[in-house]
């Protein structure tokens, strides 16, 4: 219940920048992105049943508070199949993300410009194995950089790359939530 109550928290200081907020993207104050990425577990053994294959969706809003300053909330979605090490059954793995981040912004050239955002985010997990579900949730940190190319009529394409981690314990053991994720998106700015 404590977590819940920390990430909704987070939620109500981020839609209180929102409101704040002030205009960045020429003029606008909003970016809208859609993304897919590939995702790097940080915990061993998820990599030993699961592999990295296949784009993973995510969602995100930021809104740029200064014209440097952006806050972003984001959701991702992970979804793997895979086979156990020793008995080699069919297991499956579902992860949900949501992040509530803040950085910085840089241009770099009229069309192309970077962010470097940190901040935190809450991951719930559910796996089932031989019959059995394991699930659970933790918080942890997230790094993320991108670069952001200028396109016609207010679009955006993204370069992605980030670094999530967050731990769990499940019955004595330690859950690792997170890992390296590269990706691209694209963005509308309103």
């Amino acid at each position: 219940m404590k977590k819940f109550w920390i990430a909704i928290g987070c939620w109500s200081i981020l839609g209180g920048l929102v409101l704040a907020g002030a205009k960045q993207f020429e003029g606008k104050r909003f970016l809208f992105q859609l993304d897919g990425s590939v995702f790097f577990a940080a915990d061993r053994r998820f990599n030993d049943v699961y592999s990295a294959r296949g784009i993973h969706p995510g969602i995100k809003f930021s809104c740029a508070v200064t014209p440097s300053i952006v806050v972003s909330l984001g959701y991702d979605y992970l979804f793997h199949r895979g086979e156990t090490v020793v008995t080699g059954a069919d297991t499956e793995s579902t992860q949900h993300t949501l992040r509530l981040a803040g950085g910085i912004g840089y241009s770099l050239t009229p069309i192309i410009s970077c962010r470097l955002e940190g901040g935190i985010f809450h991951g719930w997990y559910r796996e089932e194995v031989l019959e059995e579900l394991l699930s659970g949730s933790g918080l942890g940190f997230l790094l993320e950089g991108s670069l952001v190319v200028r396109l016609p009529r207010g679009l955006r394409g993204l370069v992605i790359l980030g670094y999530r981690y967050g731990k769990d314990h499940y019955q004595g053991q330690e859950i690792v939530l997170g890992g390296f994720r590269a990706g691209v998106g694209a963005g509308i700015v309103f």
